[in-house]
């Protein structure tokens, strides 16, 4: 196969750049489409059975307005009769062409061919499938009634790239995913109402919670983010945060600490700085070690849900941990919440799983720096 040209090579880099970058991916199709000698195209997306219209993932075009409402009457009308679904079942990379796939007879009664395309000024159009699977993927160019037919040519130069193509379409499509369930799981730690914060070792805040809000700022200013950097308020106790975040964000032997410190208008606020759990930290060497900070109001308390939102424990499990800290045996347990022993048992050996600790000691002592609170009732 012919290596790809310079231009290809700055297309291929363009399509990378628009991984993380939404609108550089428009610009970089309408280079894609510049290959194939046309200026109009979409990148669609099918379910397997192919019933109703494609997901249109991307319009791009010179003339954006006029490509707008062909491709609209498309989705609304026309997309039953687009031959492109034909291409569906062969392996990716298989090509459409209508004057190449199509007889000419074909073409004139096609509602598509004969009457979409050149009631708004195009004359013919081309897809390529780019993945094959439980959803297909296709990208497709649609050329100018005065532009000559694709050519082999424009063929050649869009399959040279279309491996990248497909690999810039699946980052992206996983990068959404992975936005979504990060985007669920802040909103969590948003709905908690102990003020949290999740820092690197140096510091730099990466989240906080909205419950930690009113302790950035007057009247009740406890920590100040200077250069993003989470430190309190008072210069005097900035020595002693900075230690307990540099020993919870240890890589080998983390372990949390506590300290009061004293906010703007005077409350006496106590500190948590522990390790993040096991299951969520960072495991590569270019990752930066993070630790949790959480605050403690006078009169509050750090709720079950902390439990529940860093190690996925149960309700259940969290009334358990209560009562692991009450000193309570496994059968003082099972009498307290009425149910067997065998059941603690299990619900204990759960718990060691989520927190990855190795004996009930030691979860007893995470217990213990998390200041679990929960119903001992």
């Amino acid at each position: 196969m012919r290596r790809s040209t310079q231009e290809e090579e700055s297309i291929i880099d363009a399509a990378y750049d628009a991984i993380l970058d939404d609108t550089r991916l428009a610009p970089a199709m309408l280079r894609v489409a510049g290959l194939m000698g046309c200026g109009h195209g979409t990148l669609m997306q099918w379910n397997t059975d192919l019933i109703g219209p494609p997901a249109s993932l991307l319009c791009f075009s010179r003339e954006p307005e006029r490509f707008q409402a062909f491709f609209g009457e498309y989705l609304e009308h026309y997309s039953q009769f687009d031959p492109t679904r034909d291409i569906a079942g062969r392996f990716a990379g298989g090509w459409f062409i209508d004057e190449r796939d199509l007889s000419p007879r074909a073409r004139s009664r096609n509602p598509m061919a004969g009457g979409l395309l050149p009631a708004h000024g195009y004359g013919g159009w081309a897809a390529m499938e780019l993945k094959h699977g439980r959803d297909m993927w296709a990208i497709s160019f649609e050329r100018d009634a005065d532009v000559p037919g694709f050519t082999p040519e424009g063929v050649a130069r869009v399959d040279r790239i279309a491996g990248h193509l497909k690999r810039v379409l699946l980052l992206r499509y996983r990068t959404a995913e992975l936005r979504q369930v990060a985007a669920i799981g802040l909103g969590a730690l948003h709905s908690l109402s102990v003020p949290m914060w999740i820092v690197e070792a140096d510091g730099r805040v990466l989240f906080g919670n909205d419950a930690g809000g009113p302790l950035l700022a007057p009247p009740r200013a406890l920590f100040e983010t200077r250069g993003q950097r989470l430190k309190p308020a008072s210069q005097a106790q900035q020595a002693a945060f900075a230690w307990l975040l540099a020993a919870a964000a240890a890589p080998l032997r983390a372990r949390g600490g506590a300290l009061g410190l004293q906010a703007s208008d005077g409350e006496r606020i106590a500190v948590q700085v522990l390790p993040l759990p096991p299951h969520l930290a960072m495991t590569q060497p270019w990752q930066r070690p993070l630790a949790v900070v959480l605050a403690h109001p006078r009169g509050g308390r750090a709720p079950d849900a902390v439990l529940q939102a860093l190690y996925g424990f149960t309700p259940a499990e969290c009334r358990v941990a209560a009562g692991l800290l009450d000193d309570c045996t496994v059968e003082e347990l099972a009498g307290r919440f009425l149910v067997k022993p065998a059941t603690v048992r299990a619900q204990i050996k759960s718990m060691l799983a989520k927190s990855q600790c190795r004996r009930q000691a030691e979860m007893i002592r995470l217990f213990a720096s998390l200041a679990v609170a929960g119903d001992r009732g």
